[in-house]
């Protein structure tokens, strides 16, 4: 927007020029970036690692290479955790996972922003018959962008979250960064109504479809203490039902 709106106009025409890619905003948007995506995921899971996750009783699991949403991806990998060199091995098919993403994206003309990419580990180290979360690692891991250019990717810690689509979760189960993040949303929506002179009408509309749909879309996947949750029912019922 910063160089106008231009006058002219694209409709990929017989008579127009023909452009690779997908050009946004157009119908058939949808349904190519679903079968672009389909193909780049099938094409990951037959040539990366990825990981399976038993159920402690046995009776269920899951098998996975990759969580994609629009243009966000994270893939994962595991193996098997009896042997001395299980870490090395795992960073190395993490490495090759990245990498295989980076390059199917590339392919389809797309580009991986490197330096907007992390990389977490879950490491447990058996002490005193005991399960201890290891945080720190000597591992690294290098992508290339496919032009001769490297970079080293930044790691997060275990406890620290992985933003993404609204949530703060961390690898380790902590969720204590994602309850703040929920928290201090909910408090400025409230505060911000406090000055707004709302009636008794658009105050309940501020609640239902405002502010609960965001409490709702968070409280996904979570596990707050009751404590918590009283907190956040504090807010509203101070700031809001006074006015109800």
């Amino acid at each position: 927007m910063a160089l106008g709106v231009s006058n002219a106009h694209y409709g990929q025409g017989t008579s127009q020029h023909c452009i690779g890619g997908i050009v946004q905003g157009k119908a058939d948007v949808p349904q190519l970036a679903t079968q672009q995506s389909d193909a780049m995921l099938t094409a990951h899971k037959a040539l990366t690692n990825g990981l399976t996750i038993v159920s402690p009783n046995t009776q269920r699991s899951i098998s996975h290479h990759s969580v994609a949403f629009a243009n966000d991806t994270e893939g994962q990998v595991a193996c098997d955790t009896t042997e001395h060199t299980s870490v090395p091995r795992l960073v190395r098919q993490l490495q090759h996972s990245g990498q295989t993403w980076s390059n199917l994206t590339s392919m389809y003309g797309g580009l991986i922003a490197l330096h907007k990419c992390h990389w977490q580990l879950l490491q447990w180290v058996a002490e005193n018959n005991h399960l201890t979360l290891k945080h720190d690692t000597t591992k690294t891991v290098v992508l290339n962008d496919g032009k001769g250019a490297h970079s080293t990717i930044t790691y997060l810690l275990p406890t620290q979250p992985n933003v993404g689509l609204g949530f703060h979760l961390c690898l380790s189960g902590n969720q204590l960064p994602h309850y703040m993040a929920t928290f201090e949303a909910i408090q400025k929506l409230c505060r911000s109504s406090m000055t707004a002179h709302l009636s008794e009408v658009e105050t309940l509309q501020l609640l239902t479809q405002r502010i609960l749909p965001k409490l709702k879309y968070r409280l996904h996947g979570t596990s707050f203490s009751p404590s918590q949750c009283q907190k956040l029912t504090s807010i509203l019922r101070t700031t809001l039902l006074p006015r109800l």
